[in-house]
């Protein structure tokens, strides 16, 4: 019977530290979070956007900008910058977004993306992170 006991308590802590190793998998894993710190400010126009499956490629020509290059070296990123050139991932189903359209980017170090009509804010979105792979060089500053 305390054999018994034993193995349904060891398979019982066995099911939570699995339970736990797979919610911390997912939660580090995901490609929608925001990372730690976005050092880069930027306020610029649309002037190309390209479609993809579930993300919009933005090129922006930067009116302002902390950065004068600024890239991130991994397969994910959110935004390239060199001289008065951006490029801006976001998702697709952002459908405000359009050529011509206003933004600041990280303003305040925020994690926002805003969206500016005649100096007010008409939408507001988290930045976040897709995997574009090697779309990059297809975008309006290529490698």
């Amino acid at each position: 019977m305390k054999k018994k006991k034993f193995i349904l308590g060891l398979m019982i802590i066995i099911e939570i530290f699995l339970i736990i190793v797979i919610v911390y998998q997912i939660k580090s894993s995901s490609i929608h979070e925001p990372p730690k710190r976005v050092v880069i400010e930027l306020k610029g126009k649309i002037i190309h956007i390209s479609s993809h499956d579930d993300f919009n490629m933005a090129c922006l020509k930067v009116e302002k900008s902390n950065y004068t290059e600024y890239r991130k070296e991994t397969a994910e990123f959110f935004i390239r910058v060199k001289d008065s050139l951006a490029v801006m991932v976001y998702p697709a189903s952002n459908q405000s977004l359009k050529i011509g359209s206003e933004i600041l980017v990280n303003y305040n170090h925020d994690h926002q993306i805003l969206e500016l009509e005649k100096g007010d804010t008409i939408s507001k979105q988290k930045i976040v992170f897709f995997p574009i792979g090697n779309y990059i060089k297809d975008s309006c500053i290529p490698e």
